[in-house]
């Protein structure tokens, strides 16, 4: 079954490590005959950071929130 970039991010934000999120996604993609960009792996860092509540995280949160 096909899946798009977005479901291919949610599937691997549910990874325990941003490494293993990252190999996730890479897999996903290519499984689909799509390949992975800068911009891709940035955003999945930024939704993992997030989802997971690091530092980091909350600190896009707070920034988000403050431009909105």
């Amino acid at each position: 079954m096909p899946t798009n970039e977005a479901q291919n991010i949610a599937a691997a934000v549910e990874c325990d490590t941003l490494r293993d999120a990252e190999l996730l996604f890479r897999a996903l993609q290519h499984a689909n005959d799509r390949g992975t960009t800068e911009s891709l792996y940035a955003e999945l860092e930024r939704r993992w950071e997030i989802h997971h509540g690091t530092q980091f995280g909350q600190w896009l949160e707070k920034v988000a929130a403050d431009q909105s």
